[in-house]
């Protein structure tokens, strides 16, 4: 059996702040731990979490199981168990663990979500079935337009529950072990910006890239009847290291980033599905009233959970307007991650500052006309009245529509009348009761960036504008932006 890291204390950090291992001290009320047990607890938290002791040949989990690196969690399987490794992702319903499987100490990322409510728990079902009906659909062999699409998805291994200590009141969890992936597009990004290189990727990287993740969305959106509606650059991964041994011929190994033509080949796929939504079924003759009638429900519950606008720069207006969620949600947000891979860009950046400043102006005394601070201070008396959305969200929400009506045009008509949040917003005439920035098209904001000149813009943003129309029912589906001449293009 692997040794057991030293019971003594030691800290690392992660995005809530650094985590702290101390040696469990048992209180009267407690059973002497195992020697070597350790417990794990956030600093100002008061108290330890309860603890996962260790003795040699036995896994054996007390009350919840803790988190932290060196810790083993034991998948329902005799005598297998994940030993935790470095913690990846800390977020509010899930936690993302790089892990080895015992034993044999294969590598694989544990996500371990929350499901302590019924709407969380609906969601990590959803992602449970999801991704099980997607490993199930890689093994089977395929030809043709759906050949290779389950090769660009995160692949599941094994899933099951267990107790898990979250930290948040709740131990209910799914725990999700997979296959590990690699660099994200956004930490690609980042890279080459800090080293001055130029900002975005290659074109023909940007084309593979597009042409990867139209294909693993067409495949959920017609095969798995789901939606992603959470597509952005941190959740595209690379399939392969983006860090490589060179090749020179001196003794001592070096390692090195891909190069942008390398990048041009890479492989990427998707990941997270925790905010998919499930799609209503293909009715097909075999589909009875009685069964669509017993299978409504579940839709119902599984599209009615929140809205996933925790990241409002990738997300569609329908996402605003509270509209259903429908496959023109993934064009959308795949439409903005494509922009900033060309240009490494934004391209509805600044919102929460767009927000912050349209909050100031309401703030203040003077302006009482239809846009600005006049409009947003109606959002404000609005909010008091309705509990849905608090006055920050509102704000947020307001810049959101204002940034994409000066890209895209104003909302049509037709998709207002649909959405019940549409008088929040705008006035009777159909315009937004704020002050907007000025227009500027696709093509020229492309320019603007500095990654391209004026040809490849026009081309990019040919391809792109379909992708980012208002109306959700006028953007292509994935399998028709595949079909688009600028994805055949190859640059000089």
């Amino acid at each position: 059996m692997p040794e057991w890291p030293e019971p003594a204390a030691s800290s690392f950090s992660c995005a809530g702040g650094p985590l702290w291992l101390l040696p469990h001290v048992a209180t009267r009320q407690q059973q002497q731990p195992a020697p070597g047990a350790l417990a794990w607890r956030l600093p100002g938290t008061g108290g330890v979490n309860r603890l996962l002791t260790a003795c040699p040949g036995v896994v054996q989990d007390v009350g919840a199981a803790a988190l932290f690196p060196g810790a083993l969690l034991s998948c329902g399987k005799r005598g297998a168990a994940y030993r935790l490794g470095t913690l990846l992702y800390f977020g509010p319903r899930s936690r993302v663990w790089r892990a080895r499987r015992l034993p044999g100490g294969v590598e694989a990322v544990i996500k371990i979500v929350d499901a302590s409510s019924a709407e969380r728990r609906r969601a990590a079902e959803l992602e449970r079935r999801l991704l099980e009906s997607i490993a199930a659909s890689a093994a089977v062999p395929s030809s043709g337009p759906a050949a290779g699409a389950y090769t660009h998805w995160s692949r599941l291994r094994e899933a099951w529950h267990g107790a898990v200590d979250l930290g948040a009141g709740g131990t209910d969890c799914v725990l999700l072990a997979m296959a590990p992936l690699h660099e994200s597009m956004a930490y690609v990004l980042h890279r080459q910006g800090a080293r001055g290189r130029r900002r975005g990727l290659p074109l023909d990287a940007v084309r593979g890239l597009a042409a990867q993740a139209l294909t693993a969305l067409d495949a959920l959106h017609r095969e798995q009847r789901a939606v992603h509606r959470d597509v952005k650059p941190s959740n595209l991964l690379l399939a392969q290291p983006f860090f490589v041994r060179s090749q020179g011929g001196t003794c001592r190994a070096r390692v090195r980033s891909l190069s942008l033509p390398e990048m041009c080949s890479a492989r990427w796929a998707l990941a997270d599905l925790g905010s998919a939504a499930a799609l209503a079924p293909v009715l097909r003759w075999e589909w009875s009233p009685s069964r669509l009638w017993a299978v409504l429900p579940r839709l119902r519950q599984e599209a009615s959970g929140e809205l996933p606008y925790e990241t409002p720069s990738y997300s569609p207006p329908e996402a605003v307007l509270h509209l259903p969620a429908t496959p023109a949600w993934d064009m959308w947000a795949l439409g903005c991650t494509l922009f900033e891979a060309a240009t490494g860009t934004v391209l509805f950046g600044g919102i929460e500052d767009a927000a912050t400043t349209l909050g100031s102006d309401a703030a203040g005394e003077g302006s009482s006309s239809s846009g600005g601070g006049g409009g947003l201070r109606r959002l404000w008396e609005q909010s008091r009245e309705s509990s849905a959305r608090a006055p920050s969200d509102l704000a947020v929400d307001a810049a959101h529509l204002a940034l994409v009506r000066a890209l895209v045009g104003p909302a049509p008509r037709r998709v207002l009348d649909r959405s019940p949040l549409a008088a929040t917003f705008y006035d009777s005439r159909g315009e937004l009761r704020l002050q907007l920035p000025s227009r500027r098209a696709l093509a020229q904001r492309l320019v603007d960036s500095g990654s391209l000149d004026a040809a490849q813009a026009v081309d990019l943003a040919a391809f792109l504008e379909p992708l980012l129309r208002f109306d959700a029912d006028e953007r292509p589906s994935a399998r028709e932006a595949l079909a688009h001449p600028w994805l055949l293009r190859q640059e000089r």
